[in-house]
């Protein structure tokens, strides 16, 4: 079994960067991404008809891929890593089955993932979430519905829907927790950064144009159906105030940013320390990706949100530590991967002064939520039964997951765990990280030789 230098988990902007960096510097560079072309969430490339039809969706993606593919890296596409051990990747894809991975060094640049706080009928399948919406009308040039709210709380709101507005659709309110539009010294401070507040104005005048009506401080509280169709969106003040009122709308959109994915992290014990702005676990890097685990580094989303551009200036950074620490050389890091990381997470650290916290918005949302809420689509478990669940401490969430199978489902919590930490009043350290990270086939685990040489018998037993 081939031994690499380095290993790279996530094939987005960090990922991309990262192993690039590391290649050219002479490294043998593996590149596992569980989606089968390069680029992420932010590159997704397009499908042949659409490209035909629509051009190349963020042609620096494609750039960039084609340059790690020039560089030697080996790119193994549709593979899902659901398990580590020390420098051991335990991934599994078609038509490899289950095998290993080996790498003297690992880079983790999963990326992140929705966030996502329930209210009444949020399982209906008009109601979507941002990235769903985004995705649909930028890469593939559809709307996501004809009239369209678009709901919940951080910056991501505002490109959603004018993603939605240019691709043919009609944003009919854009409902905010906070108070982000408007003057103050936030507002104030953003003017040293000109290239955001232009990019804010280009997102900002469909709507305008278009009459999208702009309601702040307010959240859903619930929607009408009939049948399979979604009729409106009732609304009200965040803090209960005035009378909900509703929207007529035939599709929904909600998303209250996002969460770095650091379970692969936690299953390699690398440290992480709870952000109490939004009560989400975030790893504790030092200024170059390193972790608390020695040959461990984490770049982009994973790290922080901070965009797009943040990620490829962390992916470059990250790739000079491993470089200094294979060679045993000083760290000689490219000056402006430096200038561009600060200058990005100085923005995104005044963006999220615009929002409320998403810890206490969860805890505000989840305690006005009635009991017959399902918290939980995997397990279709309710608000009511979390509640209810007698644990013996109302914050062993650990417990109430036993009892109710909340956040036991094929998504491990990633997508209930701020509800489930918000009624329970504690913190996502409680949530374990476990093997296996993503489902796996039996037959395929069953299939593996590794089993039979007794490689997997640990992992297995664990799962």
């Amino acid at each position: 079994m081939t031994t690499y230098d380095v290993a790279v988990v996530g094939g987005g902007p960090a990922g991309m960067e990262a192993a690039l960096a590391t290649a050219r510097a002479g490294l043998s560079v593996v590149l596992i991404d569980e989606h089968h072309e390069l680029g992420g969430q932010y590159f997704h490339p397009r499908a042949a008809s659409v490209r035909a039809r629509l051009g190349e969706h963020r042609p620096e993606g494609r750039v960039l891929a084609g340059q790690v593919v020039a560089a030697g890296v080996e790119v193994l596409t549709g593979t899902t890593v659901w398990a580590a051990e020390s420098s051991t990747l335990w991934v599994r894809s078609d038509p490899a089955g289950v095998h290993a991975v080996r790498a003297e060094r690992v880079v983790v640049a999963t990326g992140a993932t929705e966030r996502s706080l329930p209210f009444p009928g949020w399982q209906h399948p008009s109601v979507v979430s941002g990235g769903f919406a985004q995705h649909l009308a930028s890469s593939d040039g559809v709307a996501v519905g004809a009239r369209v709210v678009v709901a919940g709380s951080g910056p991501f709101l505002l490109p959603v829907a004018a993603a939605i507005t240019r691709a043919g659709g009609r944003v009919v309110a854009l409902v905010e927790a906070g108070h982000p539009y408007g003057v103050g010294a936030a507002q104030i401070r953003s003017l040293r950064h000109p290239g955001k507040l232009v990019q804010f104005a280009r997102e900002l005048w469909p709507l305008l144009r278009s009459g999208t009506r702009l309601v702040q401080g307010s959240v859903v509280r619930g929607v009408q159906t009939s049948g399979s169709e979604l009729q409106s969106v009732e609304i009200s003040a965040l803090d209960g105030n005035s009378s909900p009122f509703r929207v007529a709308a035939d599709t929904l959109v909600v998303g209250y940013g996002f969460r770095a994915q650091v379970d692969l992290l936690r299953l390699a014990g690398a440290r992480c320390v709870v952000d109490e702005h939004d009560n989400d676990l975030t790893v504790d890097v030092d200024a170059y990706g390193r972790t608390s685990v020695p040959g461990w580094y984490a770049a982009g989303e994973t790290t922080g949100i901070a965009g797009s551009l943040a990620a490829r200036a962390e992916g470059a950074l990250v790739a000079a530590a491993v470089v200094a620490d294979a060679s045993g050389r000083a760290l000689s890091a490219p000056p402006a991967a430096v200038r561009r990381a600060r200058r990005e997470h100085a923005f995104a650290a005044l963006s999220r002064s615009l929002y409320p916290g998403a810890g206490e918005l969860a805890r505000k949302l989840m305690d006005s939520a009635p009991d017959e809420t399902q918290l939980c689509r995997c397990e279709g478990t309710t608000v009511g039964q979390v509640r209810a669940a007698d644990a013996g401490s109302s914050a062993d969430v650990s417990a109430a997951k036993t009892l109710t199978r909340a956040g036991m489902g094929p998504c491990q919590g990633r997508y209930c765990a701020p509800a489930l930490c918000a009624l329970r009043g504690t913190t996502p350290e409680s949530l374990a990280s476990r093997v296996p990270l993503r489902p796996v086939p039996v037959a395929d685990l069953v299939a593996s030789p590794l089993l039979s040489s007794g490689e997997l018998t640990d992992t297995v037993q664990e799962a």
